[in-house]
């Protein structure tokens, strides 16, 4: 009877342990929904579209979706951002145009050469993990990603869509039971980019500006030509049996040289809601 007692007791704190030690551990067999609210703020020098550099101020709300094992896990993403956009040294850039009418009376109409910049982003990840089992886990993989970028404005700095595959880094540490830090990195080698052709124009005959935009500066782009790296580093705390919280920061540089130079810089701070279903 003590005997049965026993393991009784010790199988009660072995079960105890491993709930314990499952709430900490972010790679739970299973899947998570993710939300993340965040401020990005870019630097942006199209000169396909103007000499000047042009900076966003913008907010960004994404949903996130994983599934996962001890082993390996997938991932998607898709963000939406969107921010004002002008010229960091001249914001209130304005330009006026002067009309004329039949009877000489000129009119003056001033419009601001400031806009918008609206971003629309979607991600697929697979990562297999080379440390099952252990506090330190690093992963590798690879990451198939669209983003589109579209600028509002008298000028359209930024204005590109871009489709790329990117070999994918990612390391996670749990820091304790209920929190984990993690540090990700993709650089894209082989993407799709669309942006305005040299002369900036989108008119082709029989064909609308979407289709012109497309047909004239759409090409394939090794790293001789569009360089770019994604930097997200995090930390994670369980905030609930099922839920944990988060904060993040991301870093993007971006260099593309076709047609003309375009060089972009963002960086992001993201609040990240992870559910565990």
């Amino acid at each position: 009877m003590r005997t049965l007692f026993r393991i009784f007791i010790g199988a009660t704190i072995l079960t105890s342990l491993n709930r314990l030690h499952a709430q900490g551990d972010i790679n739970l067999p299973g899947q998570a929904l993710g939300l993340t609210i965040g401020y990005r703020l870019s630097t942006i020098l199209d000169q396909n579209t103007s000499r000047l550099v042009y900076k966003s101020s913008q907010t960004k709300l994404g949903l996130s979706w994983q599934k996962n094992n001890d082993k390996y896990y997938y991932s998607g993403r898709v963000e939406v951002v969107r921010g004002n956009l002008t010229a960091r040294k001249y914001p209130d850039r304005s330009i006026t145009f002067l009309e004329e009418d039949v009877h000489d009376n000129l009119t003056e109409t001033e419009v601001p050469m400031s806009g918008n910049l609206s971003t629309i982003g979607i991600s697929l990840a697979y990562l297999r993990n080379l440390n099952p089992g252990h506090k330190l886990s690093p992963f590798v993989g690879a990451q198939l990603s669209e983003e589109a970028n579209y600028s509002q404005g008298f000028v359209t700095p930024g204005l590109m869509n871009s489709i790329s595959f990117a070999p994918a880094i990612d390391v996670q540490y749990r820091a304790s039971e209920k929190s984990y830090l993690y540090l990700g990195i993709t650089i894209p080698i082989a993407s799709v980019i669309t942006r305005s052709a040299y002369h900036n124009s989108v008119s082709l005959p029989e064909a609308k500006k979407l289709a012109g935009f497309w047909k004239n500066g759409t090409q394939f782009e090794s790293l001789e030509s569009h360089r770019e790296i994604n930097i997200r580093a995090g930390y994670g705390l369980q905030i609930g049996k099922k839920m944990y919280g988060g904060l993040e920061y991301t870093f993007r540089s971006l260099n593309n040289r076709s047609p003309r130079i375009l060089g972009r810089l963002d960086h992001e701070v993201n609040l990240t809601f992870r559910y565990l279903k």
